[in-house]
C-alpha cells in the first residue's frame, strides 16, 4: 500500500554517487540518487530521488550530454535541495502488525545544488 503525497522540498546529503537508467527508445533517461535528511538530532529520513531528463539529439545539443553533466556533479556526500510535485511513501507491517513506513519514492521536479 502506498501514500501519495504532493509538493515536497527538502535538504539533504547524498549517500552515494548518483546512478542512470537510459531509455533509448523513448529518448529519456532517469537519474536516481538518494539523499540523507535528518528529521530531528536522533532521526534520519532517506529520501530516493529520481530525476528525469530528455536525451533527444537537436542540432543545439552540446557534445557532452546533460546526463553525463548531472552525475558528475551528483557526488556522494554533495547537499542538494530537492521540489518535487509528487511522491510515494509505501506502507507495510511489521510482526506485530503495526504500520511501518519505508521507501519514500520521489520524482523530483527539480533540484539544487548547495
Amino acid at each position: 500500500m502506498a501514500l501519495d503525497i504532493l509538493n515536497i522540498v527538502a535538504t539533504g546529503n547524498l549517500t552515494e554517487d548518483a546512478n542512470v537508467t537510459n531509455f533509448p527508445e523513448k529518448e529519456k533517461s532517469v537519474i536516481n540518487f538518494t539523499i540523507a535528511t535528518n528529521l530531528t538530532k536522533t532521526q534520519t529520513i532517506f529520501l530516493n530521488c529520481n530525476y528525469w531528463v530528455s536525451t533527444k539529439k537537436t542540432e543545439n545539443t552540446p557534445e557532452k550530454s546533460i546526463v553525463d553533466t548531472f552525475l558528475e556533479m551528483l557526488k556522494k556526500g554533495k547537499k542538494v535541495v530537492i521540489h518535487s510535485d509528487y511522491a510515494t511513501l509505501n506502507k507495510s507491517e511489521n510482526e506485530e502488525k503495526n504500520t511501518v513506513y519505508t521507501n519514500f519514492n520521489i520524482t523530483v521536479s527539480k533540484f539544487v545544488l548547495v
